[in-house]
């Protein structure tokens, strides 16, 4: 499951832009190895409060972004509930 908070964290973390970017790397990694071993993605919204959600489409956008190649199937988890 893709962490969908971690989208989050990238937003808030502005001033450390080592981190946010290690975080960024590790992310489109193990997309890398998820894609090249077949395994399914999902992304779940983890936010604790409705303030900290994204919109689906901006979710679509960072999935494509970072290499996932399905984020139709990679959404269908957040579009159901």
């Amino acid at each position: 499951i893709l962490n969908c908070s971690q989208m989050n964290q990238l937003n808030k973390d502005r001033n450390g832009g080592n981190e946010r970017a290690n975080l960024l790397g590790r992310i489109i990694q193990n997309v890398m190895l998820c894609n090249k071993y077949n395994v399914k993605i999902t992304c779940g919204s983890f936010a604790s409060s409705h303030l900290e959600l994204k919109s689906p489409s901006d979710i679509e956008s960072f999935l494509r972004i970072i290499g996932v190649k399905d984020t139709k199937g990679a959404l269908k988890s957040l579009m159901s509930t």
